[in-house]
């Protein structure tokens, strides 16, 4: 990571990084069949030993709340991601279009996913 201009840091939750990588960076199809499992299962785990390895005294929240957290600000990403993607393919209709109904379909489909958890 390297920062070039500190007017659009944050400091918050790490869902809000998760959430930009995922719908600005993974590629279409993987995101599609592989978004709810990265982030319900690889993800979780691997902060979670991330975080323990730095230190046990921690309090980590539970796999539960993280992805409530998601599913919570998941439009977060999707806004996030759809100013990138125009900004990205103003001039590729057809580019933009396809990248803006993965966003929707990827969003709706961990929206249900998740009130099954």
């Amino acid at each position: 990571v390297i920062f070039q201009d500190l007017s659009r840091c944050h400091y918050g939750s790490c869902v809000l990084d998760l959430l930009q990588f995922i719908f600005t960076s993974v590629d279409l199809q993987v995101r599609n069949n592989f978004m709810a499992d990265f982030v319900c299962s690889v993800y979780y785990d691997n902060f979670v030993k991330t975080v323990q390895s730095i230190s046990s005294k921690i309090v980590i929240f539970s796999q539960n709340d993280f992805i409530n957290e998601f599913n919570k600000n998941i439009m977060y990403g999707f806004f996030f991601s759809t100013e990138i993607h125009t900004f990205l393919y103003l001039e590729a209709d057809e580019k933009y279009e396809k990248n803006i109904l993965a966003l929707v379909r990827d969003v709706l489909q961990f929206m249900m996913c998740a009130t099954n958890i």
